[in-house]
């Protein structure tokens, strides 16, 4: 039965936090959608139906680094995002990367990537993020996610589109 509370309260943690970002997004969420706005009005007026471009709009990426015989949340973890080999550039500047894990967050961290237009309906990218703090090795993983391209920059956090990294369990030097 104490895992169970555990657990639950680990959950309720972490979708208090989810919420809160949601929240921080909401704020900035009029002036990510004017610059959308003058992205798409100036793209409407220079590119022929021919040339329409989409936009590949990221799900919000959430995870957590932790020690690996611990299990603790490590703090003061960098926490990179690369997209295609290039460091990823975040939608909004509220947004870091890297990101810094800490107690606040209990080792949670997330990004929440600027889209990017394509030619392409469906497009894919290969997402690596790494891991570093000066007292472990450095870890790194790779995912492949594929996008459906959009219109319209998503200016918030779609519920339906967060993809969960897992816990990244970080080795002490030795």
């Amino acid at each position: 039965m104490k895992n169970f509370e555990s657990g639950l309260f680990n959950l309720v943690e972490l979708l208090l936090l989810v919420n809160k970002a949601i929240d921080v997004v909401k704020n900035r969420r009029e002036s990510v959608q004017r610059m959308a706005a003058d992205q798409n009005h100036t793209a409407a007026e220079t590119i022929s139906t021919e040339e329409m471009l989409y936009w590949h709009n990221f799900p919000y990426l959430i995870g957590k680094v932790v020690d690996l015989s611990s299990r603790k949340p490590l703090y003061g973890a960098a926490v990179n995002l690369y997209i295609n080999r290039k460091k990823s550039q975040p939608a909004d500047s509220g947004w870091q990367n890297p990101y810094y894990t800490n107690a606040t967050t209990k080792g949670l961290y997330s990004f929440f990537p600027r889209p990017v237009k394509s030619k392409a309906e469906k497009n894919h990218f290969n997402l690596i993020v790494t891991f570093e703090h000066k007292d472990y090795e450095k870890q790194s993983i790779e995912k492949k996610i594929h996008t459906r391209g959009d219109f319209e920059v998503r200016a918030y956090i779609d519920s339906d589109d967060i993809l969960n990294l897992d816990t990244a369990c970080l080795r002490r030097r030795k």
